[in-house]
């Protein structure tokens, strides 16, 4: 390739570098005033206090607020039994209906519950589990009620993810495995979960947000302040906003970000782990 040709090639590239950047431009100015500038600005305000110089002052009171520690450790618990058990049913059943062929009615019904208001559905479940105080709702069981809730109402959003990421697989691949003396679960094992790795870490960012939609739930069947069991971080940040303590509230939104950071960097580092295996095993 002669320079001619390689400077022509470069100019193409460096334009269509240029033509993305000002597609983007807009996305990211509205995304910078929306979110990025807004959050920063929360940042600083949850380490300075009207009468003093920065301090980490507040943050010390937020965390030793024993209701701060009771919705974060509710939060983590939540999630710890809710995440996991969201992506691995949801991915085995999209596994399930691809492999089954199942008719579209199926996935409508699995779907629907995204759809429904809700008022509607958790009007159902006040009936199906009781809303009185001896009722499961209000037993030391009400955390897997929750979960139960969530893996019902948010299955339908990763199946769609994973059905849709199985779709543009290559079965060639898997026809090869088989010849090659291959058995299903060493194919699902060795090939399909490890070529599903981009779709788990969308499921999975799609899923961390979702969970903290349940507020939503809880909120509708118990109000500001549920049993202690089902007591949020939502519900401590929502407490605040009432009582207008804009700097605790400032600085418990702060430390719980930390927190989500810290799982989203989770499921990228599983994403970079699947990449290098499959590239170990190729």
């Amino acid at each position: 390739m002669d320079k001619g040709e390689m400077t022509v090639k470069k100019f193409k590239s460096d334009q269509l570098d240029r033509q993305a950047l000002s597609l983007l431009l807009p996305s990211l100015i509205g995304f910078s005033l929306v979110y990025l500038i807004p959050f920063f600005g929360m940042v600083l305000q949850s380490f300075s206090r009207p009468e003093v110089t920065p301090t980490l002052k507040t943050y010390q009171e937020v965390l030793s607020n024993k209701a701060f520690q009771l919705s974060v450790g509710n939060s983590l618990l939540f999630i710890v039994l809710g995440i996991p058990t969201l992506m691995i049913f949801s991915y085995l059943l999209a596994l399930c209906i691809h492999e089954l062929k199942t008719p579209p009615w199926v996935k409508l019904l699995l779907v629907l519950p995204i759809a429904l208001p809700s008022g509607a559905s958790i009007g159902f479940f006040r009936n199906l589990f009781g809303a009185s105080y001896d009722s499961l709702l209000y037993s030391n069981l009400n955390m897997l009620v929750l979960v139960f809730i969530f893996i019902w109402k948010y299955t339908g959003y990763n199946l769609l993810i994973y059905l849709s990421g199985f779709k543009l697989m290559r079965g060639s691949v898997m026809d090869s495995a088989k010849i090659d003396g291959a058995n299903y679960p060493q194919i699902v094992w060795h090939i399909i979960l490890p070529l599903s790795a981009p779709y788990i870490v969308f499921a999975g960012i799609v899923t961390i947000i979702n969970s903290f939609k349940i507020f939503k739930e809880i909120y509708i069947l118990q109000g500001s302040y549920p049993s202690t069991s089902l007591y949020l971080f939502q519900h401590f940040v929502n407490n605040k906003f009432n009582d207008m303590a804009i700097q605790e509230l400032a600085t418990a939104a702060t430390l719980f970000a930390i927190i989500i950071l810290a799982l989203a960097y989770g499921v990228i580092a599983y994403d970079k782990h699947q990449q290098k295996r499959i590239r170990g095993e190729s």
